[in-house]
Order: C-alpha cells, then sequence, then structure tokens
C-alpha cells in the first residue's frame, strides 16, 4: 500500500467520499467516531506494516493496541481494498490469508479462516459483498464472486459465483418430552 492508497481508503472509509479530503477532517472523525477510529487506525498500521523494516514493529503495536481496544481481529497480512465497512466492532475474525475487495461490508459476529489442512491457500472475497451477523466462512481455496450477500448465520465452506445470495437453511423441529400431551 503506497500513501495515495491509504490516503484513497481513509477517505471512503473515514471522512465520506462526498467530502474532500484532509488530514484534518480524517483526524477530527477518528476521533469522533469509534467505528471510523478503528478504520483509521487499522489503514495507518497496514500502511506502516507494508513498507517493512522498523515500521512492522510500529505496526505491530497498533494492531495489538486496536485488537485489545475493538474486539477485532484482521492482522495486517489481509488485504482489504477501498470502501470497507464493519458495521458494529464486535467479535469479527479474519484470519491471516484473505483477500477482500473494494465495498465490502461485514456485520458482527463474522469469521473468516483457514480449515487447518489448507493454511497455504488463500479465501478471496469480491467486490461489492455483504457479509450478515455470525456468518462463518471457512475453507481452503474459497473464491466468492463480485456482488455477493452472504445471510446471517450462514456458513459457507465452497466457492460462491457472482451475483448472487447465499443462504443456510436450518430446519427447526420442536421434540416434546413424552411426559408431554
Amino acid at each position: 500500500m503506497n500513501i495515495s492508497e491509504l490516503k484513497k481508503c481513509i477517505h471512503y472509509e473515514v471522512i465520506g467520499c462526498k467530502r474532500p479530503f484532509s488530514w484534518r477532517k480524517a483526524i477530527v472523525r477518528a476521533i469522533k467516531h469509534r467505528r471510523s477510529r478503528y478504520l483509521f487506525w487499522w489503514r495507518i498500521a497496514k500502511y506502516l506494516f507494508d513498507k517493512g523494516g522498523y515500521r512492522r514493529k510500529i505496526a505491530g503495536k497498533i494492531e495489538r493496541f486496536i485488537l485489545d481496544k475493538y474486539n477485532v481481529t484482521v492482522p495486517l497480512t489481509v488485504n482489504i481494498g477501498k470502501g470497507f465497512d464493519i458495521s458494529y466492532l464486535n467479535g469479527v475474525v479474519i484470519g491471516h490469508k484473505v483477500t477482500i475487495g473494494e465495498n465490502c461490508s461485514i456485520k458482527p459476529g463474522v469469521t473468516i479462516g483457514l480449515r487447518g489442512e489448507f493454511n497455504d491457500m488463500d479465501i478471496v472475497i469480491g467486490n461489492n459483498v455483504t457479509i450478515g451477523c455470525n456468518a462463518t466462512i471457512l475453507g481452503g481455496k474459497v473464491h466468492i464472486g463480485n456482488n455477493v450477500k452472504i445471510g446471517a448465520h450462514a456458513l459457507v465452506l465452497h466457492d460462491i459465483p457472482d451475483d448472487s445470495t447465499f443462504i443456510t437453511k436450518f430446519h427447526s423441529e420442536i421434540i416434546y418430552n413424552s411426559s408431554h400431551t
């Protein structure tokens, strides 16, 4: 990530794309809004991490701080396009070999990661993807296409094509005890 990409991401995610960019506006918005503060510091840490050298140590400290403060685990090895949105900072966990496209929206409780035997493969999430509350994306080489909606409590273990909606159907049943008549 270079400085122009960093500015673009902060512009979209922290300030809002309809307003002109300035570092002052970004900092003020980050101070006032918790979600914007998280995204601001994660983007700064990602920028420093990608630059390498001694900056990685600083990035690691920022990453640990925001993990402790916001209860969101997004490693700095994750590549995320501009327009990333975490609706509520609560219990989101993303594994270290994940690539997320532009304008992706993640709801609370989402887990995106790899199963044990697939540690050498990546999960790729396309552009304009919405992932519902408590959805789980697990697997090896999982590719989620563009313009996809993943429903709440969905369990994704395989590829999802472009322009589709994915849900997991649950079957509910009430079983009465023998003493109930």
